[in-house]
């Protein structure tokens, strides 16, 4: 069973990773 606050920091995680590369690639999600 997953928690709530496990999975706010892994989609933190993630925004940060896709606002990092998102320059390179230029994602369409803002």
């Amino acid at each position: 069973m997953w928690t709530v606050g496990a999975y706010l920091s892994q989609a933190g995680a993630i925004s940060l990773a896709q606002h990092s590369t998102g320059r390179r690639f230029a994602t369409p999600k803002s």
